[in-house]
């Protein structure tokens, strides 16, 4: 079970990740537009649009005027992800700050919980939820659960030899701790689940906003013509 997890599924969880994101983003690029839904002031050219996306993406301004109860944990959430990426890249380099993972991994947990209290609690968000969304947050409570537990373990020489010899495609044995592989495992279903899922919203708003919101071919051939 150790190699199963270790080594066979990390490359799976990859292949499908890769293959989920590409079929995807290619579904929403190539899809017809079926409603011409552009809304004023519209940014003006490319640099426009990025500028505009790049300011939602960082302060999630739309959530936050319409729901600021929802958007501090989303926004922590989110943060945390942002904060355990970093940590993971920066830890590959040779660089290891526990206070940076230790720190993500009590936020993305008391963010998942708030998220899903609020889910439960107030009634317009609790109509609007599918079993999809507790689905969601269940998994990261699971996640940063089993991260969390392996804090004080001493495992860090070991992960990082472990995850360097799966990028070099020269897989060793994963550390020998359970909670490291259920946390693995988990982070595994979570990378091939995620192009399939609501969550792979951080490549779909740029098709929401420039495909829908924004372009309108009929003005684009009237300048053409």
């Amino acid at each position: 079970m150790d190699t199963v997890i270790g080594v066979i599924f990390p490359y799976v969880a990859a292949v499908l990740f890769l293959l989920g994101a590409i079929v995807r983003v290619t579904g929403w690029m190539t899809a017809p537009r079926k409603l011409n839904w552009k809304l004023y002031p519209v940014p003006e050219g490319l640099a426009g649009e990025a500028s505009y996306i790049l300011e939602e993406w960082l302060s999630f301004k739309t959530l936050f005027k319409n729901n600021r109860v929802v958007w501090l944990g989303s926004y922590a959430f989110h943060l945390s992800l942002v904060a355990l990426a970093a940590w993971f890249a920066i830890f590959l380099l040779g660089v290891h700050l526990p206070w940076l993972v230790r720190g993500g991994a009590w936020v993305l947990l008391g963010s998942s919980l708030y998220l899903l209290i609020a889910r439960l609690w107030m009634p317009q968000l609790r109509a609007m939820s599918t079993p999809v969304e507790y689905f969601n947050l269940l998994l990261f409570i699971l996640i940063s659960l089993t991260g969390v537990n392996l804090m004080g373990q001493e495992l860090s020489p070991q992960v990082r030899a472990y995850f360097i010899g799966l990028i070099s495609l020269s897989p060793i044995p994963p550390p020998s701790s359970k909670t490291f592989l259920l946390n693995l495992f988990l982070l595994e279903f979570f990378a091939a689940y995620l192009p399939f899922s609501k969550m792979f919203h951080v490549a779909s708003k740029y098709f929401a906003f420039h495909k829908l919101r924004w372009s309108n071919p009929y003005e684009a051939h009237k300048r053409s013509v």
